[in-house]
């Protein structure tokens, strides 16, 4: 059953947002966008993404990317990701801006994106689990560079 909520980063995922990514969790944000006409789902990670605000999102993305050109050309993105058991789709706008040169990630395309609209999804005969699930390899050189790609969202 689908809920809708207030045009803003639902509190439960701007919380996971918010705390110093742990290795251990896993935790992976969804991006659906569209190009020439075909859906496009890519994986994030909290290390790309940060909540600048309740309605505010800083987005890291590979330059290259089949999303960065879907979300350049549409300017549209539906971010969805499962946090205690609740689905959460954000529906946002998003504008690329200067991109980010960062000594452990390279240069990637950063997006300021405003949350147009969310939703709160949840089955009442059965209880969701957790969604897409992901072990680093090595934790601590992709949390050096979460870490960078955080502070640099949230800066500039």
């Amino acid at each position: 059953m689908s809920r809708a909520l207030d045009p803003v980063v639902p509190p439960p995922l701007a919380a996971v947002l918010a705390r110093d990514p742990d290795p251990a969790e896993g935790f992976t944000i969804l991006i659906l966008t569209v190009s020439e006409g075909w859906p496009h789902l890519a994986m994030t990670s909290v290390g790309e993404i940060v909540a600048r605000d309740e309605r505010n999102l800083a987005l890291a993305l590979w330059p290259g990317s089949s999303t960065t050109r879907a979300l350049e050309s549409s300017g549209r993105a539906t971010l969805a990701a499962v946090v205690a058991h609740v689905s959460y789709p954000i529906r946002e706008e998003a504008a690329r801006v200067a991109d980010l040169a960062t000594p452990l990630a390279g240069t990637l395309a950063r997006f300021d994106a405003v949350v147009q609209s969310a939703s709160a999804d949840e089955a009442p005969y059965a209880v969701i689990e957790s969604g897409v699930r992901f072990t680093l390899k090595d934790a601590a050189q992709t949390l050096a560079r979460w870490r960078e790609v955080r502070d640099a969202l949230s800066t500039t």
